[in-house]
């Protein structure tokens, strides 16, 4: 029998095909894309406010199923860069294990659980097969859906959008990056978070960004301030987005601290909107 293998439905690692004009041999490259690594955090953040008419399976749910048939839909680094792909896998759900409390035998297996946990587990369905696959995918496209399709990685060039003097207050928000923020009660990295950016520093030693945080439902709090530019995750995206002014992003920030899951998906929306009637503006296509 063959070795059970994963399905793929988002990855952060993009394939190069390349040839050896000198060896005449071809091969295929394979390099982490920090932007789309950004957008798989994300979905772990986004799936839960994007389905609450049917919620999706967490690790309490699943621990009274144990030794029955399960797909579950993970969030998973096990890559030898370290970037989240999200993928699913068919397997026994089992509990008291040495790889924690709970696990997922993975079909074939008998041994060597895949441990399921709060950061890992995104979503779970009954049985095995296409069926389940289905589900899975169609509920994540739904998610998906929520972003851009187009982004791009934060690079020194696309800094030159923001302004590097006068009045922030009076300045547009002419950059959108999605990242992650670590929370304050260390409990670990708050994924999909939006930086909305209108003034950097261009300190060629430690350049700093000021603007305002998004940030979704969590310990953290929606507000504006800065950030230094080597603190950010290297797992950023640009979002592609015509600017708002400081004030648009202030009330967005108001709005989500006042009610962070709408607030979080209205700015999101807000946000996508613009690019899709303003794509000039954004720089390119987001469709």
């Amino acid at each position: 029998m063959p070795a059970y293998k994963p399905h793929t439905l988002m990855s952060s690692i993009t394939t190069t095909p390349t040839s050896s004009s000198s060896e005449g041999v071809s091969f295929t490259r394979l390099s982490p894309a920090l932007d789309q690594a950004a957008v798989c955090n994300t979905m772990h953040t986004l799936y839960p406010l994007a389905h609450t008419s049917q919620p999706p399976a967490t690790v309490t749910d699943l621990m009274a199923h144990d030794g029955e048939k399960y797909t579950a839909l993970v969030l998973s680094s096990g890559n030898a860069w370290r970037v989240p792909q999200l993928i699913v896998l068919e397997g026994r759900i089992v509990t008291a294990t040495t790889a924690g409390p709970l696990a997922l035998l993975l079909k074939g297996r008998r041994t060597r659980g895949i441990p399921l946990t709060t950061s890992t587990l995104i979503d779970a369905t009954p049985g095995w097969g296409p069926t389940a696959l289905s589900h899975l995918t169609t509920r994540l496209a739904a998610v998906r859906a929520l972003l851009p399709q187009q982004t791009t990685p934060l690079t020194p060039d696309v800094l030159t959008r923001v302004s590097d003097g006068g009045d922030p207050d009076n300045q547009p928000c002419t950059l959108v990056l999605l990242t992650s923020t670590q929370a304050p009660d260390n409990t670990g990295p708050v994924h999909g978070c939006l930086w909305l950016i209108n003034d950097r520093t261009p300190d060629p030693d430690d350049p700093t960004l000021g603007g305002v945080l998004l940030a979704p439902p969590s310990t953290l709090t929606s507000e504006h301030g800065s950030i230094y530019l080597r603190r950010l995750p290297q797992c950023t995206a640009v979002l592609p987005a015509a600017a708002l002014s400081y004030q648009e992003a202030i009330d967005l920030a108001d709005q989500l601290n006042a009610a962070p899951e709408h607030g979080y998906l209205t700015a999101l929306a807000r946000l996508t909107a613009r690019t899709r009637t303003d794509p000039a503006r954004a720089g390119r296509s987001t469709d």
